[in-house]
């Protein structure tokens, strides 16, 4: 039976200002958000109680901008944060956080990725900085620094500026780092020998890429007309999504539904999820029109009670309004959500009490 995404709650009153950086835990029990405040909040899914906090020093909290749950488990989550500091976040029992530096302390470090082909494999970026590391345990070892992408006519004197980072399986190498520039294109890098094996050419401005986890295919955020779609083996264009959007701002794009479906950040409240071989429009989730959502993430456990538990999060920001939120939705059979708004805000339930660490 068809499904429709439906409100879930909303975890609201504990950032202050843009949400930049959000994911679910590997099994969806939890929600992590990062933002411009200086801060990190971690929330449970099943109770959309808040759980813990991370808070930047208090005088001068750096940005969260990036963050990466680390697998199997649901308790250590790395991120990225201004001036070049990665930290990592390990809560049970008590809650930890230890530092490093793992860029120029100018740099923001805006990227993370954890590869699922080798196991302990990371890489960060930072501006136009790119760096491959191997964690053993709590310690990071550099595997090498990636070297700038190469100038051509069409980016000549443009900046050097990195939007994605992710790694897949390509022709040109099993364990492949892709790195996305905003006007440079994408670059195959081989892991194993740290050697460019490919530059693919993309057309317009890349605010943000998503890989289809199959990893034939290409979603990039342009920042003038919506997404754009390429079959990533071959570089060719195979369709858009259009949509406004607000040139200032990058938005994010995701592949969801094993790939079946196409979901797009926005900056007038309107998250859009589009099927992927129709390249028409399946539901919006409606949010307020001066709503910004530039993180979003979705979830699907299988084989849970009652079927597979879809969900998407996005993470909800106003302008100059000094609050920001974060909206969860679950899907449901259409029989079951009949009466129910799209644009319908959940309350969620009382919260229960954190725990807090500043850094």
């Amino acid at each position: 039976m068809p499904l429709r995404y439906v409100p879930a709650g909303q975890f609201q009153s504990e950032h202050t200002d843009f949400i930049t950086t959000l994911s679910f835990s590997p099994k969806g029990n939890f929600l992590a958000a990062g933002g411009l405040d200086g801060r990190l909040t971690i929330w449970s899914t099943e109770t959309a109680s808040l759980l813990h906090v991370v808070e930047g020093h208090r005088h001068n909290p750096a940005s969260f901008l990036s963050l990466e749950w680390v697998p199997p488990g649901e308790n250590h989550i790395i991120c990225g944060l201004e001036g070049g500091t990665v930290i990592s976040v390990t809560f049970d029992t008590d809650l930890s956080v230890t530092g490093y530096k793992a860029h120029s302390l100018h740099l923001p470090v805006e990227h993370l990725a954890l590869s699922a082909i080798a196991r302990g494999t990371v890489a960060t970026g930072a501006q136009n900085e790119v760096r491959l590391w191997n964690i053993v345990g709590e310690q990071w070892n550099i595997i090498s620094e990636l070297q700038q992408p190469p100038t051509v006519g069409i980016n000549e004197g443009s900046e050097e500026i990195i939007t994605s980072l992710q790694f897949a399986e390509t022709k040109y190498a099993d364990h492949t780092l892709l790195v996305s520039y905003m006007h440079h294109g994408l670059i195959f890098w081989d892991v194993a020998t740290s050697e460019r094996k490919h530059f693919m050419s993309i057309k317009t401005l890349s605010g943000h890429t998503s890989l289809s986890p199959d990893y034939k295919y290409l979603a990039v955020s342009n920042l003038r007309t919506g997404f754009d779609l390429y079959q990533l083996e071959t570089g060719e264009p195979w369709g858009c999504l259009r949509q406004a959007i607000n040139t200032s701002l990058r938005v994010p794009v995701k592949y969801i539904h094993s790939g079946f479906a196409v979901m797009g950040g926005s900056t007038s409240g309107q998250l859009n999820i589009w099927d992927f071989s129709t390249r028409k429009i399946l539901q919006t989730l409606t949010h307020h029109d001066c709503d910004k959502i530039l993180a979003i993430d979705a979830h699907v456990n299988t084989g849970t009670t009652g079927g597979d538990l879809f969900m998407i999060a996005a993470g909800v920001s106003q302008i100059g309004s000094g609050e920001s939120s974060v909206q969860l939705w679950r899907a449901v059979e259409i029989d079951a959500c009949k009466g129910v708004s799209a644009g319908q805000v959940a309350t969620p339930p009382p919260r229960e009490l954190h725990r807090k660490v500043d850094i």
